[in-house]
């Protein structure tokens, strides 16, 4: 295996786990102040999931443009989504939504996250070749399986604190209890 291979599959496991822990962080900082997300911050965080699914697709079929194209539409949409409600608090009428973290709300830091995963969705676009090994999948690393394990607990977490907090109807828009 090449060297710029390697450390291709070790980034896209790195990016999987970072955007889940960024996920798992929001989680349980809602959580801990029982502040229940918006349907916006569920919004964001389907985005972040949907960047996810693009390097564990490298990871499970080998290397395609197409995934790391996968993972900047679901940036771009989650990067939309959280400039909505930036944008929305901007305004002087409207109040803040949950508590800052480090000085920013987490509708800021999920801007930044789909910001900085264009970003290195376009880096590891810069190590991506055309040869038929790096497009070959490569046998999943000790790594790559904490990553996709990660992935599923976290989504499954989502969808189960969703359904409590929505059941089957539309999401309320200032969330205070949970329905189930």
């Amino acid at each position: 295996m090449t060297f710029r291979k390697n450390l291709s599959l070790y980034l896209n496991e790195l990016w999987i786990i970072i955007l889940c822990g960024i996920l798992t962080g929001a989680f349980i900082y809602e959580r801990i102040n029982h502040a229940f997300p918006c349907p916006l911050c569920l919004l964001q965080r389907l985005g972040m999931i949907a960047t996810a699914i693009g390097p564990l697709m490298n990871l499970l079929f080998g290397f395609r443009s197409a995934h790391y194209g996968l993972a900047i539409i679901g940036a771009l949409f989650g990067a939309s989504v959280s400039m909505r409600q930036i944008l929305l608090h901007v305004c002087k009428d409207f109040s803040e939504y949950g508590h800052p973290v480090f000085g920013l709300e987490l509708y800021t830091w999920a801007f930044l996250v789909a910001c900085f995963s264009i970003l290195g969705t376009a880096f590891l676009l810069m190590l991506f070749e055309k040869s038929e090994e790096y497009r070959e999948k490569a046998p999943l690393r000790p790594l790559g399986y904490i990553a996709i394990t990660f992935l599923i607990l976290i989504v499954v977490a989502n969808v189960m604190g969703t359904f409590l907090e929505c059941g089957f109807t539309f999401c309320p828009d200032n969330p205070t209890q949970i329905v189930y």
